[in-house]
């Protein structure tokens, strides 16, 4: 038989002490990622991973679609970047000056609603998730 273990700010996944840190890593926040690099234009989803010594994340996040992500990730997602080039005239000739841009852009979403996580629940159980 399987051991259930009480997840919260003072339990982690194996049932052992957590921290409160740990705790705010793996809190699920609901977001819309679009990506803002153009040589990526074409992805559907990104791979990010995020961690340290104790645990490690790794998670495939769709684009432009409304979806739960660790607020661990979102600190990586924020903090990357892409070089874009503006140009630039300085005598008399064009240079192409590099910069860093934002690469995702985070659009944050209000949590779930009781009625929002019932149709959800349904709409699983009928697709047989």
């Amino acid at each position: 038989m399987a051991k259930s273990f009480e997840i919260g700010p003072d339990k982690n996944f194996n049932g052992a002490q957590s921290t409160k840190e740990e705790y705010e890593w793996n809190r699920l926040v609901r977001v819309e990622i679009t990506c803002l690099d153009p040589n990526k234009r074409a992805y559907t989803c990104d791979v990010f991973c995020a961690g340290n010594a104790k645990h490690h994340i790794r998670r495939t996040v769709p684009f432009g679609k409304p979806t739960h992500v660790e607020q661990i990730l979102l600190d990586v997602i924020k903090d990357k970047n892409y070089t874009a080039y503006k140009q630039v005239k300085k005598d008399g000739y064009i240079y192409d000056t590099p910069y860093q841009a934002p690469a995702y852009n985070i659009k944050y979403l209000d949590p779930l609603t009781a009625e929002e996580m019932e149709d959800l629940k349904n709409k699983q159980l009928l697709a047989g998730e």
